[in-house]
Order: C-alpha cells, then structure tokens, then sequence
C-alpha cells in the first residue's frame, strides 16, 4: 500500500468497535499480504456498515481510522508511528450512497436572492443635443441594443451570446467559435460573453432585446476610447509646458526622468510620451433618457466612449451605496 493512508469512515455507534478492532490489527501487521487483506477488510466493512444513512447522519457518527503507513525501506519503523499523529498524504474518503434514496434535503435549500442585472452589446449610433423641460441643453448618445441569442451558459451568471453581422457578411469564422453558434443556429457572427441574473429566467437560443431594459432608470456602458496615436507627455498626462521665450529651450519637452548613478535607470511606469487611446473605459449612472422597441433604440444622457459604429457594452447599473464603497 503506497504512502500514507488516512480512512474516513462513517458509521454508527456500534460500528466503531469493529473499527478500532481492525486499526489494531492492521497496525500490529508486519506481512505485506496480511496487511493488504486487514484494508480490505476494512473497505467492505465500511460499505456494510453505511447503508441507508443521510448525510447529517454521516457527519454526525464519523470515525477516523488514524495514519495507516507501509514503506519497504522502513518497515521497522511502523510500530513507532503514533495512531494521534496526522501524517500528510493520501485523503480517501469512502461515500456510500444508494442513488435511489430520496433527498429531501434539496428542497430545503435556500437559494441567495440574486439581483436582476441585463448586460448586452449595443452599437453607438449618434451623438447629439435635445432641450430639456428646464430649458438646458444636453448631450444625449443614441445607443442602438442588438439583439443577442444565448449560445451557451457559462459559469458565474454570464451567458455567451452571438450578435451582430449576419453570417454570411464576415469573411472568415474561427471553427470552434462558429460551433458554438450552430448550436442554437442564430444568424449573427460575433459572439461575446455577457452577465444575465437570474440565470434561471432565460433558456439556450433565446433572443434578448431592448425591452429588457424596461423600467431601468440608469445604465453602465462600457466602450473603447478613441486611439489617439503616439502623443507627448503635455497631451497624454496633461504636464506643464515649459517658458516659449527669453531663450528657453525647453518648450514641450518631458523634463528629468530619474537621477545619475542611484538608481542609475528609470523606473517603470514613468508618465512619457507613448500611444494614446484604445483603453477601456467605463461610465456609471447614465441616465436613460428614452426606449423605443421597434427600432431597438436607447437614448442616455451623456457621452460614451468610442468612435460612431463601435460596439460598447450596456448594463443596468444595480452599483451598491457609496457608503459601501467607502468602506
């Protein structure tokens, strides 16, 4: 028997002297062919003597069959080993269940209430201005919701969901990825991987629109910014130039980027000039400002990251107190 053996065993009440009996036999074994019969022994033992018992019964009568040890090279030395010492090791645990045993344990779980949250793709569609009831202008973005089709469920409430081109306007498809849209057969292309709770409201192949959206007062769009290109350190991090005249000749340059000979290199992460853009950004708490189903249309209050004719991401903000965030 390899290594360290450590049994856990469930059993009742009278089934543990027949254990105890059998440790100590099998500790005081010292043939290889007598100890191997003492284990098997042992496994039909357990299986005999855990028939018919519920799990709060297996966790409440358990009994530990202490460090069971067996080395060629040291066979003399497995008398000295201490039954209350917990030796690293091998961790088999013996579970015998009949498989039509009624569990009425599950209908007694309380599931955690899960708050409703809807992310899905949408493109940007404008970008323009409306008079308010006040009179003041603001700067609405027009954000037109795609129609997503659940391809497949993923773990921690995402969904993986396919949008976009039709099929047979993308010039190439990955195999495995349009193995995963033929499953639910959708006519879309991109596939992408969204947050939809509770999960036990939506089914594979279902078609998730706009009007999910319906009585959301708020939103959080998630886009990529603009790529600006290689830019200075003035229009990148936003430093001071430096004096236009009486002689200078340090008008936009970066300035000092470390000391001499200690350190004696720059270190990383130092603000220089470099490319600009194309970063993630997310913008909490835009209000919605209108829905309209028929052309899949979302109206929010604000500016959204992204060029015209990008992709962005649209989730119902369910953001937690600030207090809660302070903390």
């Amino acid at each position: 028997m390899p290594g360290c053996m450590v049994w856990y065993v469930y059993q009742e009440n009278h089934f543990k002297n027949k254990c105890k009996y059998i440790n100590d036999m099998i500790i005081r074994c010292r043939n290889i062919n007598k100890y191997i019969i003492a284990v098997n022994i042992l496994y039909l033992c357990c299986i005999i003597g855990s028939e018919g018992f519920t799990i709060s019964q297996h966790r409440k009568h358990i009994n530990t069959i202490k460090n069971v040890s067996f080395n060629s090279k040291k066979d003399r030395f497995r008398l000295n080993i201490a039954l209350e010492r917990d030796l690293p090791g091998t961790r088999r645990v013996l579970i015998y269940k009949d498989p039509e045993m009624p569990r009425d344990y599950l209908w007694n779980i309380k599931w955690p209430e899960t708050a409703k949250i809807v992310q899905l793709r949408a493109e940007k569609y404008s970008v323009g201005q409306i008079c308010s009831p006040e009179g003041a202008l603001q700067t609405v973005t027009a954000l037109k919701v795609l129609p997503c089709t659940i391809c497949q469920f993923m773990d921690f409430g995402y969904a993986l969901v396919s949008y976009g081109k039709p099929l047979w306007r993308r010039h190439w498809n990955n195999r495995p990825e349009l193995g995963k849209i033929i499953k639910v057969l959708p006519n879309h292309a991109e596939t992408f991987p969204v947050k939809l709770q509770p999960p036990q409201d939506y089914v594979l192949g279902q078609i998730v629109d706009v009007s999910s959206f319906v009585g959301c007062s708020h939103v959080k769009v998630t886009g990529i910014s603009r790529g600006k290109g290689f830019q200075g350190t003035i229009k990148r991090h936003g430093f001071k130039r430096g004096p236009m005249t009486h002689g200078s000749k340090h008008h936009r340059g970066p300035g000092s980027i470390g000391a001499s000979t200690t350190p004696g290199c720059v270190k990383p992460g130092k603000k220089m000039a470099g490319r600009m853009g194309g970063n993630k950004c997310t913008f909490r708490k835009l209000k919605v400002l209108g829905l309209n189903p028929e052309t899949s249309m979302m109206y929010v209050k604000g500016l959204v990251a992204g060029p015209k004719g990008s992709y962005v991401t649209v989730t119902s903000d369910v953001q937690p107190p600030l207090k809660k965030l302070l903390k």
